[in-house]
């Protein structure tokens, strides 16, 4: 961004809104959203996602958001230009404080991070005061959902146990910590830790792993070591069948204390490849159809101006400027995807499909 925005981040949200359909996010779900965006800085996020269930009716929305990488520098300093509300310093300063690190060249954090988001429970304000407190999660560098990408947060786990503590705001314990250590010597070899996130902020101390394990590599197998409780055969059959219809498949894995008390099956394929997947969760029972028809209308791209899309004033202004310096229309583009599919265990033995529609500010060369 060329200069500091004054706006909020509703002014961002309201702008996309208008695209997700009404049975993914009803009208009390977008109040919640809003009231979220009014306590953000507006340059806050370029690349955020919705956290929509989508096999059953009226679940709340979480809201995402991706760090923008070229505001790092102004989020860690004070005042803001819009700032966060008062009282919200004890959760926003364990992210500044995280951003700091990031940031600095000669810290661990910034080779080993790549991205930094803010998760936030839209229906549960901070058990602490009545405020929305993110929870906190950090992506390896080049993460691009590819395998062979560097996935790797860190081969040192002192460094990795201190960038939880910088997630979680506290010292991790040490039966957490074991566990930990445990999980992560079991995995193959390789890079394959992509995520690392912590839950403290709304209340439940949670550790959260996202785990990149190939197939051969018997990510079920990983699972049953882990210590995760149900049955071994049904949970490789139905990963067999996700398999077969996406393209590749990582691991979640919530670590309460020393239990794994959770495991999600994050699923990822191409634009236009989800179609048979969404179909075979719809017969299983996982997803209702109005959902899933509302999924895929969700996919698309807008120009500003077109399509009933008008970009936010600061990304008008910074394409007009991009424009001059190029010599050519550079326009704002808002791109809408589904970023990944996320099938959840948990230890009793209840399946749960998530969506994670995401939507991109983006800048794009066209004629004149």
């Amino acid at each position: 961004m060329t200069e500091p925005f004054t706006e909020t981040w509703r002014h961002v949200l309201d702008n996309v809104l208008p695209f997700l359909p009404e049975v993914l996010a009803d009208g009390e779900n977008r109040y919640r959203m809003c009231s979220v965006a009014e306590t953000l800085p507006a340059p806050l996020s370029e690349h955020f996602a919705f956290e929509c269930r989508f096999g059953e009716k009226g679940c709340s929305v979480d809201l995402i958001l991706e760090l923008n990488p070229e505001y790092r520098s102004s989020f860690v300093k004070k005042p803001l230009a819009v700032p966060f509300p008062p009282g919200a310093g004890e959760e926003w300063e364990m992210a500044r404080d995280l951003a700091r690190c990031w940031l600095d060249s000669s810290s661990f954090a910034s080779r080993r991070v790549g991205t930094l988001f803010f998760e936030f429970d839209t229906a549960r304000p901070s058990p602490r005061r009545n405020l929305f407190a993110p929870v906190l999660f950090i992506g390896a560098p080049d993460e691009g959902l590819v395998r062979g990408g560097k996935t790797l947060l860190s081969d040192d786990f002192s460094s990795l146990m201190a960038m939880l503590e910088l997630l979680r705001g506290v010292p991790v314990s040490p039966g957490h910590r074991k566990k930990l250590r445990l999980l992560l010597e079991m995995l193959p070899d390789g890079r394959k830790l992509v995520q690392l996130g912590s839950t403290r902020a709304r209340g439940r101390d949670v550790t959260k792993l996202l785990l990149a394990i190939a197939p051969e590599e018997d990510p079920v197998g990983y699972v049953a070591k882990a210590g995760f409780p149900l049955a071994v055969r049904e949970l490789r059959k139905t990963y067999d069948e996700y398999q077969k219809l996406v393209r590749w498949i990582f691991v979640m894995l919530d670590i309460d204390e020393s239990e794994v008390t959770k495991i999600g099956w994050e699923c990822y394929t191409g634009d236009n490849e989800w179609h048979p997947f969404l179909e075979f969760l719809r017969e299983r029972g996982l997803a209702l159809v109005e959902k899933t028809e509302a999924l895929l209308q969700w996919l698309g791209r807008s120009i500003d101006g077109e399509d009933g899309y008008a970009a936010p004033a600061a990304w008008r202004k910074t394409a007009e400027e991009m424009s001059r310096i190029a010599g050519r229309r550079i326009v704002p583009v808002l791109e809408r995807r589904l970023h990944h599919i996320k099938i959840v265990h948990d230890v009793s033995g209840a399946v749960t499909a998530k969506a994670y529609p995401t939507a991109r500010l983006r800048f794009l060369g066209v004629r004149r």
